[in-house]
């Protein structure tokens, strides 16, 4: 033990911040603190009992992020942890500080242990909300090992496309939660610029949450990149652990004719005008 400071005293007492060296063991256990107090002629010895975890790093995760389905296959390299001979050695679990439990993985398997590392692969389990989460690792001997672990929203589904004329597309995110803390906005590249689409209604259906917006109008048959942004309810801004989700919409082309005026006589020789939206071709296509 080393730095021995006395951090308070008082008559009778007194408070003391003690410096542990590094131990030997990695398998947690109980030690036997024991203190030696001299003063003058006398001295004195008093013992505690201290129970000291061994704590492992995890020095590498593959992928640090999945799906809230959950299924992703994760390979985690640990040091400073005892030897694993087998899966159920060892104990690995999801948590998270809003719903206050965890999940165990499933799948653990044992890829190599040895004094100097130790690799483990494991499939994680769901989660009701997307955000970072707590891997933690524990051996029977009671050592363990933290690493943080990003949940992802499934990616957005389209659910239909939209015409050239504009019109409401349906957003669809998968196991989004209804009590978020978040607002969502939802936009597009259009020439180079973004543009903000009108949220006309949002709902959740089960476990899935909605979205319609109204998509503009477009010149012509395209694909343009759309994206959704979550954007902290609390402070307006875009939280770290969000990122953006990217959609494509699917401009395509539906012919929609307008005649004015709409009756003439059957006799012939009436001049109408025909305009049609969302067809493209050249005039010497027209028939």
């Amino acid at each position: 033990i080393t730095d021995v400071v006395v951090i308070n005293e008082a008559f009778g007492s007194a408070e003391l911040s003690l410096l542990l060296g590094t131990l030997e063991s990695l398998v947690s256990c109980q030690y036997l603190l024991t203190l030696h107090i001299s003063q003058g002629s006398h001295l004195w010895s008093l013992s505690v009992s201290v129970d000291l975890v061994a704590t492992g790093v995890i020095t590498s995760i593959s992928p640090s992020f999945g799906s809230v389905l959950g299924g992703q296959v994760v390979k985690l390299v640990l040091t400073d942890f005892p030897i694993v001979n087998v899966s159920s050695d060892v104990n690995v679990a999801c948590s998270n500080l809003i719903d206050l439990g965890s999940r165990g993985a499933a799948d653990v398997s044992v890829v190599w242990s040895s004094e100097s590392s130790t690799c483990l692969t494991f499939s994680m389990p769901s989660t009701r909300r997307p955000g970072v989460e707590t891997i933690q690792v524990t051996h029977g001997s009671g050592a363990s090992a933290k690493e943080s672990y990003m949940f992802m929203p499934v990616p957005i589904v389209v659910s239909s496309m939209i015409p050239a004329h504009g019109g409401i597309v349906e957003l669809t995110l998968f196991t989004f939660p209804a009590e978020m803390m978040f607002d969502i906005e939802v936009s597009m590249m259009r020439e180079g610029l973004r543009t903000q689409l009108p949220v006309q209604t949002s709902n959740v259906n089960g476990n899935q949450f909605i979205l319609k917006c109204i998509a503009p109008s477009v010149s012509k048959t395209e694909i343009l990149a759309g994206q959704v942004i979550f954007v902290n309810k609390m402070t307006s801004k875009m939280d770290h652990i969000w990122r953006f989700q990217p959609f494509d919409l699917h401009y395509f082309s539906v012919p929609v004719a307008t005649i004015i005026p709409s009756r003439a006589s059957r006799t012939g020789g009436s001049v109408v005008l025909l305009y049609v939206r969302g067809l493209y071709f050249q005039t010497s296509e027209l028939q």
